[in-house]
């Protein structure tokens, strides 16, 4: 594990590419509190030269209620259903998840409809409002607490491409054994 403190370079062109680089490390943005959620989402703002906002109480849940607009700048796209939630989305939890914050983190699956959904974030495990936690991944309940989610546009799946047909050849050593029977 790794503990690193303001903005930092972290391979972000893909998904698993940040997840990748990020696991188990901490990252303490504002170097306020330790490892909190908002530092970690933070990263990957600062990634593209912009600022995760909050409001005016610092909560996590504020990114979406007060400040969503400004979150989503030409980089992001809003997820306003939980059941469009993709691998790689930035959800955000109310309040009621973790009191009085809400909380912060990503989306390590594409929604299923089961209620929960595996979740890559700060302060996840142990949670700590002084220390705060390194990254994890966890499976949280999500259905009751979801307000909405951040989609990074450059993390869009793009389909496969089309299978190429191959030529198909005459199988002539087949032909040439049974050849004296025409």
């Amino acid at each position: 594990m790794a503990q690193y403190y303001g903005g930092v370079s972290i391979p972000h062109n893909t998904w698993d590419a940040f997840k990748n680089a990020t696991m188990g490390n901490g990252y303490d943005y504002d170097m306020t509190y330790g490892n909190q959620c908002w530092d970690y989402c933070q990263e990957l703002w600062f990634q593209y030269g912009m600022f995760l906002y909050l409001g005016g109480n610092g909560y996590a849940y504020e990114a979406w209620t007060v400040s969503k607009d400004r979150n989503l700048g030409s980089q992001f796209e809003a997820i306003t259903n939980l059941a469009d939630v993709k691998k790689g989305d930035c959800i955000v939890w109310s309040a009621a998840f973790a009191q009085p914050t809400g909380h912060i983190s990503f989306a390590d699956e594409d929604y299923d409809g089961s209620g929960y959904i595996w979740s890559v974030g700060q302060n996840q495990e142990s949670p700590s409002a002084t220390l705060g936690h390194p990254v994890t991944r966890d499976r949280f309940h999500v259905a009751p607490y979801f307000l909405g989610a951040f989609r990074n546009k450059e993390w869009k799946e793009t389909p496969p491409p089309p299978p190429v047909k191959k030529k198909e050849k005459f199988p002539w050593p087949i032909a040439w054994k049974y050849w004296h029977y025409k």
